[in-house]
């Protein structure tokens, strides 16, 4: 049986440019790690459907587009052998 990874994602719009960076920091500085999303999109809007609601649909091709943190591959042994050991915990490759 698959294990169940979930992953939390908090789409947000806002005035300008936020820097996904500088949010994730602000967001460990009030929640606990296991609160803090995985993934964190901006938008321009919320895609709406005709009734007013969010379109959960239309967010989640949304996520599909985004690649929130670029693979760094392990640069030493010492890399090496924690990526093997975190890829067998969490029963995942990269």
């Amino acid at each position: 049986m698959e294990p169940d990874i979930r992953s939390y994602v908090l789409f947000f719009t806002a005035t300008k440019k936020i820097s996904i960076e500088q949010l994730r920091r602000d967001l460990a500085d009030e929640l606990p790690e296991y609160m803090i999303p995985s993934q964190l999109i901006q938008l321009d809007e919320f895609p709406l459907m005709l009734n007013g609601k969010i379109n959960m649909n239309a967010l989640k091709l949304s996520k599909q587009k985004v690649v929130t943190n670029e693979y760094v591959p392990p640069s030493n042994d010492i890399e090496k052998f924690l990526t093997g050991i975190w890829e067998q915990v969490l029963q995942r490759k990269r």
